[in-house]
């Protein structure tokens, strides 16, 4: 058998692919250079390229209002207050999530009710979500993890059948593109929340998005988040218009050159998401017969992913994890273990008792809690992969990577 690199011998990839993300064309330099001529540098000052991003998306996802903030985290906090999240009320939250997915909440002091995933996915149990759902339920939490929806559609039916009124919220930050029977992620809760951040499919490098299906809670979020302009001019709620001088807390508005940025993308975005699948697709005529990792294509049938990157289940109990990735790392492949942690463990949360977060908090000593199990999320961060979700791969390098898993596979005694 071939010698392993980990051990002296031959790399099997000479040249590993690149990954550079987000392609930015010279007309897209273009632009944005053209917008600080013309000194589109604050929404106060001309909001024309914040109202298409809103716009863009009003008309991609076919909801009513629409709001460009500094983050997917902003938006998240604007929406929990938004919608009324204050000390003691149910949220019910996945465990594999973002943090910043979660930890907003402790400023409202939430009751946070950790659910599990499905098994061997990185998706909210929907059976966990049913288990744990009471009257006192205000919000249902849904992460779209690495692009993978939630059938949101399942949830909703659910509580409608059983009348409970919780509202579910999508975050949407690594799904933009993705779809549950043909509906856009973003569109299927009753609030979404996108992000711009660097690594997303659509970027501005920094900066977010928040979805709303009603009025009130979209001119609350105006009041917590743009400062007078945009309150003078959009709230029509004559008990809010009191409050659109002195607003509600916030400036979480985004940065014009960062919505110009998405703007520029915004047309190529299908064409992105396309590409991924496109990847995805010869990843699984290659990875086939490679008996250690379990590709993660689609979970769902109905469901069409948009792939933040590409996962692997790691499955041969025989050889560390640890050891398998850096034999593959030897050989040339960019992979590592997804950094994803349950939130349920975390120190943080043994501490949390639904008090509103002051400083005094982190003066407290942390304790070793007993965190009540969630064994499919916990298992699932121990064993899944991650190589970045490239934009150009040529068949002939998937095959190279493929090629590399193998060789490992053939050579996994020398690791143990």
């Amino acid at each position: 058998m071939e010698k392993l690199a980990l051990f002296g011998g031959k790399k099997a990839i000479d040249t590993t692919p690149e990954y550079k993300w987000p392609i930015i064309t010279p007309s897209d330099k273009d632009y944005l250079l053209k917008m600080i001529e013309e000194n589109e540098i604050s929404y106060n000052f001309k909001s024309e390229e914040i109202d298409r991003l809103e716009m863009n998306f009003k008309k991609y996802l076919k909801m009513p209002y629409c709001l460009a903030l500094n983050s997917g985290t902003s938006a998240l906090y604007t929406a929990f207050i938004a919608i009324g999240i204050s000390e003691g009320d149910e949220v019910i939250v996945p465990s594999y999530t973002f943090p910043a997915t979660v930890i907003p909440l402790i400023h409202m002091g939430a009751k946070i009710i950790f659910a599990d995933s499905e098994n061997n996915t990185p998706l909210i149990s929907i059976e966990d979500v049913k288990k744990k759902v009471s009257k006192e339920t205000k919000l249902i939490l849904v992460t779209h993890m690495d692009g993978f929806p939630v059938q949101v559609n399942l949830i909703r039916a659910w509580l409608k059948e059983h009348e409970y009124n919780a509202l579910i919220l999508e975050d949407c930050a690594q799904a933009i593109g993705a779809e549950v029977d043909g509906v856009k992620v973003g569109s299927l809760g009753d609030l979404a929340i996108f992000s711009f951040q660097q690594k997303k499919l659509l970027t501005g490098g920094e900066g977010g998005l928040l979805i709303i299906k009603n009025k009130e809670y979209y001119e609350r979020a105006i009041l917590l988040s743009y400062l007078q302009k945009r309150s003078f001019e959009e709230i029509s709620d004559g008990r809010l218009q009191q409050y659109c001088y002195t607003g509600l807390g916030f400036n979480f508005r985004i940065h014009p050159l960062a919505a110009g940025m998405v703007n520029q993308q915004f047309s190529k975005m299908d064409n992105y998401a396309d590409k991924r699948r496109q990847n995805m697709r010869m990843f699984e005529e290659s990875f086939n017969s490679i008996p250690e990792v379990k590709l993660i294509g689609r979970i769902h049938e109905n469901t069409l992913p948009s792939y933040f990157s590409f996962k692997f289940l790691y499955v041969d109990e025989a050889v560390d994890i640890t050891k398998y990735v850096e034999a593959l790392n030897a050989e040339g492949v960019p992979i590592v273990v997804s950094t994803t942690k349950p939130l349920h463990l975390e120190p943080i949360f043994s501490n949390f008792n639904s008090n509103k977060f002051s400083m005094d908090f982190l003066n407290k000593k942390l304790t070793s809690q007993f965190a009540d199990p969630l064994i499919y999320c916990e298992t699932y961060s121990k064993k899944v992969l991650r190589l970045p979700a490239y934009y150009d791969l040529t068949k002939e390098q998937v095959i190279e990577f493929a090629n590399a898993f193998r060789k490992v596979g053939k050579n996994k005694n020398s690791l143990k």
